[in-house]
């Protein structure tokens, strides 16, 4: 308790209040040795009374800790409260008798009482000692109440984090399908065509789908992993579309270690070839580059007149990652004739802090 400030800042206060008491107390007095008197005496009494708080409150903390453990304030509200005050009050009986018995017979301040049936300082005792367990009481009472809601919090705190994970999983799990679905399509319209062609195709598709289950456990990856993958992608793609589609990239070294939600750049190149007419009249074009922090893939804005049916997945899918990593979220929109996505970048791996 001695390590904690506020601990011993509430002492001084406690210390300080009971302290202005016994001075009001003097200042009202018939026989009042005068303010300046009285200023010193406060001046004297609050060290001496910071370290009667200090042994009290070792006595009102284990008192409380033990009431915690046998009657919590939870099941036994009225008990707990009257348990409480019995004791409160049985210690300042206890403190009003020890501190008369060593005024009485041990003198400390060289001063006799003038008459053995004067019972105010008895009382004046009493009433200090009150105020200042009831302080102390009700001060460990608050501090058991705020670790229990920082605990609380922190619990919660884990628990969302985990909802946010197991949230997250789903969303990226949704990937493995889609895209497995997409390139079943594109397989399905070359193994009649062109059997070597689509066993270059198998080939290269394990090699995308094999990243997909090793970054499983992956929130975040480096973009340089990214950018590997999607030349494999690219590269499937090619096959179906050849030279009719076109993908540029811009990247400094600096930037490859940049961390994103993995198989974002897939979703966002997959978009851009499901909903952008690619013929050779019509080439798609796709820059990828830096900005700062954030990654910016551009097409030609193209659009289909009847596209494939939508498996809600896409931005949607990316916003939400975004959102569960504390990331900022994805831009995307139409400008001079080009569709552009822009997509956040961590420099480190803090997700979570970052937003």
């Amino acid at each position: 308790m001695l390590k904690d400030k506020r601990h011993l800042l509430y002492y001084l206060f406690t210390a300080s209040v009971v302290a202005v008491f016994l001075a009001i107390e003097d200042f009202f007095d018939v026989d009042s040795p005068g303010i300046a008197f009285i200023l010193g005496e406060l001046l004297f009494d609050i060290p001496k009374l910071f370290l009667v708080c200090i042994v009290m409150s070792f006595l009102s903390s284990w008192v409380v800790k033990g009431l915690n453990r046998r009657f919590p304030w939870q099941e036994a509200l009225l008990k707990r409260f009257i348990l409480e005050v019995s004791i409160i009050l049985g210690l300042v009986a206890f403190l009003t008798i020890a501190t008369s018995f060593v005024i009485n017979y041990f003198d400390w301040q060289g001063v006799k009482p003038e008459s053995d049936g004067d019972y105010d300082f008895e009382l004046l005792t009493s009433i200090m000692s009150f105020i200042t367990l009831f302080m102390l009481f009700t001060f460990h009472e608050i501090m058991r109440i705020s670790d229990e809601n920082i605990e609380l919090s922190a619990k919660a705190k884990n628990l969302e984090q985990e909802n946010y994970i197991a949230r997250f999983e789903v969303l990226k799990h949704q990937i493995n399908p889609h895209f497995l679905f997409n390139s079943l399509n594109v397989l399905s319209s070359l193994i009649y065509k062109d059997t070597k062609l689509a066993d270059r195709f198998i080939a290269r598709f394990s090699d995308v789908f094999r990243y997909i289950l090793e970054l499983n456990q992956e929130q975040l990856v480096p973009l340089k992993k990214e950018l590997k993958v999607l030349d494999s992608y690219v590269f499937l793609q090619k096959i179906r579309y050849t030279d009719s589609l076109v993908v540029n990239q811009r990247i400094e070294a600096q930037a490859l270690d940049y961390l994103l939600p993995p198989m974002t750049l897939q979703v966002t190149i997959e978009n851009s070839i499901k909903h952008n007419i690619i013929s050779r009249e019509y080439p798609l074009h796709i820059d990828i580059f830096v900005e700062a922090d954030t990654l910016v893939i551009n097409n030609s804005y193209q659009p289909r007149e009847t596209t494939e049916a939508s498996t809600q997945i896409g931005q949607n899918n990316l916003s939400q990652r975004y959102k569960l990593l504390n990331m900022r979220v994805p831009e995307f929109y139409i400008e001079n004739g080009q569709y552009v996505a822009r997509l956040p970048l961590l420099k480190e791996k803090h997700a979570g802090t970052d937003s």
